[in-house]
C-alpha cells in the first residue's frame, strides 16, 4: 500500500506545466518572467506542489540572447530559443511546440510606444502573431499521434490523438477594444474617443482584431452570453467547435510600473473604463493574473472563452501593502 501511495506522490511531482513566453524581453513580459521565476523558487524552497505552484518549465523565443541577463540563461528551467518569431511558418512552430509538450502559451507581445511603433511595421504584428499561434497549435495537436490496436491480428496502426488536452492562450490586449458580447454598447463619448485613437494610431486596430480573430474562430458556442444579447453573436463565427485552444484575452487598463504586486480587480465589462479616474493597472499585477489564470484552475475555469478587463483597485499614488515583491536577477 505504502509503495502504491509513493508511485502516486512520484507522478504528481512529475506533473509539468510548460508555457511559451512570446516577448519575454518586453515590460510585461519580463514581469511574467520573473513572476513564474519566483513560483518556481517558492515551490522549491517549501516543497510544495499545489493547484498553484505546479511543476513549471519556462521556453522562451527571443530575437536576441543578448537582452537576457545571465542568470536567466542559466537557469536550468528555462529553455532559449533564439530567433524571430514571425520568421516560423505554422509548422515549425508547431514541431517545437511539440517538442517541448508546450502545455500554455502567454503572449507579452504588443506596439513600441515610441513613433516607429506605432504607426510603423509591422504593422499586424499581433493578430499575425496570434494568427501564427493559432495555426501551429492546430498542426502540433493534428500531428501527435498514438499508437491503437485496429485488427485481429494486432498490428498496431497510428491516427490522431483526439484526446489531447487543449493548450491554453493567453493574448495581452487592452481596455479599449471592443467586444459587444462583454462589454454592450459603449456611452456615444467613449465610443468617439476609442473611434478618434483608432483612426490616429494602428496599434489599437491591431489588438481589437487579435482578440476578434480568437473570438470568432475558437468561440466556445456553449458559453453564456454576459449581456444576454444574443444579437451580437458575429455572423461570420467559424469552426467555434475546436477543441485545440483555449484562450483568455486580457485587456490591461494603462500600465504602470511599480516595484510590488498589489490589489486588483478583474472584470468582465470594459464598458466605461476608458473614461474611469483611476484606469491603471500596475504591469506586476497584469503579469500575476497572467500567471494566475495558467496555474490555478479555478481562475482559468472562470475567465476562459473570455475578455477580462484587469485594473488597481487604488491609484497607484496611495501607498499600498507589498504584496509579493519582484524577484531581482
Amino acid at each position: 500500500m505504502s509503495n502504491n501511495k509513493t508511485m502516486q506522490t512520484e507522478l504528481e511531482t512529475k506533473i509539468e506545466e510548460r508555457i511559451l513566453i512570446l516577448g519575454s524581453t518586453g515590460r510585461t513580459g519580463k514581469e511574467v518572467l520573473y513572476n513564474l521565476i519566483s513560483r518556481i523558487n517558492k515551490n522549491k524552497d517549501t516543497n510544495t506542489n499545489d493547484n498553484k505552484i505546479k511543476s513549471i518549465k519556462i521556453i522562451l523565443i527571443i530575437r536576441s540572447l543578448t537582452k537576457l541577463n545571465e542568470t536567466i540563461k542559466n537557469n536550468k528551467n528555462i529553455e532559449i530559443i533564439e530567433k524571430s518569431l514571425l520568421e516560423y511558418t505554422s509548422e515549425e512552430l508547431g514541431g517545437i511546440l511539440k517538442k517541448h509538450s508546450v502545455t500554455s502559451i502567454i503572449s507579452c507581445l504588443g506596439h513600441d510606444g515610441v513613433w516607429n511603433g506605432i504607426v510603423g511595421n509591422p504593422k499586424w504584428l499581433i493578430l499575425n502573431t496570434t494568427k501564427l499561434v493559432c495555426n501551429a497549435i492546430e498542426y502540433y495537436q493534428n500531428n501527435t499521434t498514438t499508437t491503437t490496436t485496429t485488427n485481429t491480428n494486432n498490428n498496431p496502426t497510428t491516427q490522431p490523438n483526439k484526446t489531447i488536452k487543449p493548450i491554453k492562450y493567453v493574448l495581452m490586449t487592452a481596455n479599449g477594444i471592443d467586444n459587444l458580447e462583454f462589454d454592450g454598447v459603449r456611452d456615444m463619448l467613449e465610443r468617439n474617443i476609442l473611434w478618434f485613437v483608432k483612426c490616429c494610431v494602428h496599434s489599437p486596430v491591431d489588438n481589437e482584431q487579435a482578440a476578434d480573430y480568437l473570438y470568432t474562430h475558437y468561440r466556445n458556442i456553449n458559453n453564456n452570453n454576459t449581456n444576454n444579447n444574443t444579437s451580437t453573436t458575429p455572423t461570420n463565427t467559424t469552426n467555434t467547435t475546436n477543441t485545440a485552444i483555449e484562450w483568455c484575452v486580457v485587456r490591461p487598463g494603462t500600465l504602470t510600473t511599480e516595484e510590488h504586486i498589489s490589489k486588483y480587480e478583474v472584470c468582465t465589462s470594459a464598458k466605461g473604463k476608458v473614461l474611469q479616474e483611476h484606469g491603471s493597472v500596475r504591469i506586476q499585477n497584469v503579469a500575476e493574473f497572467k500567471c494566475e489564470l495558467i496555474l490555478n484552475s479555478a481562475c482559468w475555469n472562470e475567465w476562459v472563452y473570455k475578455m477580462p478587463v484587469i485594473l488597481d483597485t487604488v491609484p497607484v499614488s496611495v501607498p499600498v501593502p507589498e504584496l509579493v515583491p519582484t524577484p531581482v536577477l
